[in-house]
């Protein structure tokens, strides 16, 4: 069954933590990566997510995120603002895999 989005990130934060991202995308290299990140992780945090909670789901949406980015725009085309409009995308796969 899909998981609510908040149910996903519990998942993410206690079954998977970082440890099956090895984000080493250069499409995540680009200026304003770390701003887009940093935004995630309160945008979770302002939703009633722990701080760390915030922070690993963010890390992992990001990332994911990026490959969808790189995989339709290529990691070069890839730009922040690519990148934030494959978040919607990046949560659907999160939900539907049940992470």
């Amino acid at each position: 069954s899909q998981l609510s989005p908040e149910q996903a990130f519990e998942r993410i934060v206690i079954e998977y933590g970082l440890g099956d991202r090895k984000d080493e995308d250069p499409a995540l290299s680009r200026g304003g990566s770390g701003d887009l990140l940093t935004g995630i992780a309160v945008s979770l945090s302002a939703q009633g997510n722990s701080p760390l909670q915030s922070l690993i789901s963010a890390v992992y949406l990001h990332g994911l995120a990026g490959d969808i980015a790189a995989e339709k725009y290529t990691q070069f085309a890839a730009t922040v603002e690519r990148i934030t409009d494959c978040i919607p995308e990046a949560l659907s796969q999160i939900c539907e895999k049940g992470l």
